[in-house]
Order: structure tokens, then sequence, then C-alpha cells
């Protein structure tokens, strides 16, 4: 094993696209280099990652700035987003010199050869590296949202591009986007298709299970349950297609921050189709 150490930075404790893909990196490069993953809160991938002998820290010191993904906060004083949101966000702008110094400190003890921000949320951590002049890998698994103004847009893409000695992006043209000034690369999210193989993989009798008709169609979302995934683009296409397709089922996959309101969900489908929504069922994976 080599000697050389690598810091890694995840966003969040929740199970997901970017920790999943991430932990599947890892288990390549802890055979050759010593590896420590900071998380920034808490959750069931923490464990997951211990788990398998990962070596990981929850530091809550550390912060983000998620106004960076399209689940943007408002800009616009006259519309009541920005309001709502407004104590939200104040919270993560408050948080950025904490959690700059936080990261300094963390780089002091830790002492390591490379960092790794596994978002683009990464906003401070990703300062307070290059204020240390260590080698950062900033793996930009959030797209960055334009905006009204392009403001927010404008300053975190140049941030990134400043800081980074490399930006590892999902797709060529988020990667034009932010324009690196020493290295790009794109890099899909990994998928290890040894342990998601269909031809070994235990049959599931999911309409059985869901208690869905044989006949009946099945139309699924599957992720994370944010606004940024499309739930609410499905629901209301589902709505517009119920009449004409009254054997089409909805299902919703996956988990979110909180526990879903099924009552909600109910209650969205039902005005938008103007009538009692039964079939339907929600699963958490």
């Amino acid at each position: 094993m080599s000697n050389k150490k690598i810091l890694y930075v995840q966003h969040s404790g929740a199970n997901g696209g970017a920790p999943m893909s991430l932990f599947y990196l890892l288990e390549y490069v802890r055979k050759k280099y010593e590896i420590v993953v900071y998380f920034i809160t808490d959750g069931p991938a923490v464990e997951f990652y211990r788990n398998a002998g990962i070596s990981c820290v929850v530091d809550s010191r550390l912060g983000k700035l998620p106004h960076c993904t399209i689940e943007n906060q408002s800009l616009n004083p006259f519309g009541a987003k920005f309001y709502h949101d407004l104590k939200a966000y104040g919270r993560h702008y408050l948080k950025l010199i904490p959690t700059y110094l936080a990261m300094r400190q963390i780089l002091v003890e830790e002492q390591p050869d490379i960092v790794h921000l596994n978002s683009t949320v990464l906003v401070a951590e990703g300062l307070a590296v290059k204020s240390m002049k260590i080698p950062l890998v900033w793996h930009m698994r959030d797209f960055l949202e334009y905006g009204h103004f392009r403001i927010r847009y404008s300053a975190i893409r140049q941030i990134i591009a400043y800081c980074a000695d490399v930006v590892v992006s999902l797709c060529q043209s988020e990667l034009n986007r932010v324009r690196p000034v020493r290295n790009g690369v794109v890099i899909p999210n990994f998928v290890n298709f040894d342990k998601f193989d269909y031809r070994i993989a235990k049959p599931v009798h999911l309409r059985q299970k869901l208690g869905v008709p044989d006949n009946a169609r099945i139309i699924a979302i599957l992720g994370w349950h944010t606004p940024a995934k499309g739930a609410m683009v499905l629901l209301m296409a589902f709505a517009a297609i119920a009449d004409r397709h009254p054997d089409a089922i909805l299902v919703l996959f996956g988990e979110g921050a909180k526990e879903p309101d099924v009552t909600r969900f109910k209650q969205i489908l039902r005005k938008l189709t103007g009538k009692k929504i039964c079939a339907w069922s929600f699963r958490k994976s």
C-alpha cells in the first residue's frame, strides 16, 4: 500500500447515488492508498461505510450550499419562495466561514496528500483546501443551475474552476460550462455490474408485493424524493393520462430526508384529476 493519504468529503449521510458511487470507487482506491471519509451529517450511509471497514468521521462543523443545485434559492423578492427560503438558506450562508475554518483545521490534523470533494455543494471546503495548497479533486455530482440572473452560477463556477486541480463531471456539457482552469475529466457514475447482474439476481414478484393486477400498467419513478428529481412533473403527467388509461398504476420508489406524506400525494393527484385516487402505491427502497 502507498503511504499517500486521500481525504474524501461527502455532503450527506443518506443513502443515495453519490455515496454509493463513491463507495464503489473506494473499494479500489483503498487497496493502494490510506483513505478517510468525512461526512457533514450522520445517516445510514455512514453505517454502511463503517461496516465495510472504511474509516469515517461525522463532522457537523462542515456545511454545504445546496442552492447550487437545481433546488436553488429564489432571488426574486417579489415571489413568496424568496421569503420561504430566506431562513433556511440564511443558515447555509452564515455557516460558510465556520465551515472554511473547520475544514482548514481538519486538513492540519489529517495531513492528506489529496482531497476529494464528492459534491458541487461543498464550496467552503473547496476554498479551504485551495488555501492550504493541497491537491484537490472536485467531483461535480450536482448540476449547476443558471438561475434567473446567473449570479450564483457564475460565482460557484469560478470557485470550482479556480480551486480544483482536477474537475470530475458526469457529462461533457457540464464540464464545458465549468471550464476548469487546470484539468477536467468526464466519469459517469460507477455501477458494479457484478453486483447488479440480472442473470444471477433473485426474482422478485413485484406485482404481488404491491398488490397490483397482472394486467395493470405500472408507471414508476426511482430515486431520492426531492423536487429536483421531478416527482411533481410525473404526478402531473400521470393525472393527464388517468382518464385514457384507467389501468395505469403510479409507484414511487425511494426515500427522502423525511417520511413521505402519502395523504398529501393523494390530495395532489385528486386535485389534478378531479377524482378520488386509490390505485397507487409508495415504497421505500
